[in-house]
């Protein structure tokens, strides 16, 4: 009767050591596929970000530099500032 109850404790231990092995084992594994996942959403993330800022440097660069028109030619002698120039825009 003692050799059944000692093999009773000894198989009840074996099984609650061999059940939290599976359940760690799982947990790890899940672990690691999240980790997977967090490393690709930043990886997207930091690509994202930086075509973002490529684009608010070009807006910005734009916003800096305006594009000029090319100035029109005047029938004028000097600018219509001038005074006593014929010719141009008059006043």
């Amino acid at each position: 009767m003692g050799n059944r109850n000692r093999l009773q404790t000894v198989v009840g231990r074996e099984l609650r050591a061999f059940r939290l092995e599976r359940a760690l084992n799982s947990t790890l594994s899940s672990a690691r596929e999240y980790k997977k996942q967090l490393q690709h959403i930043v990886e997207g993330s930091t690509d994202a970000i930086e075509t973002s800022r490529m684009k608010i440097a070009g807006l910005s660069a734009q916003t800096m530099r305006p594009v000029v028109p090319m100035r029109q030619k005047v029938k004028a002698m000097r600018s219509h500032f001038s005074w006593g120039v014929t010719g141009g825009r008059s006043t």
